[in-house]
């Protein structure tokens, strides 16, 4: 059996996904609300709002997705 090799603990963290950072986005928003939804009806909710975007309304977070790289990236060469 294969063992893992550790990772390093200073390593930089990988930056959120354009759709994860929505998702995290919407469900903030929601919270604000007030409105209660399990995990599995929330997560639910979001994918269909996501698919339901243009991709001008998701650009935001793809732009946000992509200065997250590159600082990730910046970040993983030193």
């Amino acid at each position: 059996k294969k063992t893992k090799t550790p990772r390093d603990p200073n390593a930089p963290k990988r930056p959120v996904s354009a759709y994860i950072a929505f998702g995290n986005s919407l469900r903030n928003k929601l919270k604000e609300e007030g409105v209660t939804k399990d995990f599995k009806e929330m997560t639910a909710f979001i994918s269909q709002q996501w698919s339901t975007l243009t991709p001008e309304q998701r650009q935001p977070y793809n732009d946000e997705y992509a200065r997250g790289k590159q600082t990730y990236e910046e970040a993983k060469a030193k």
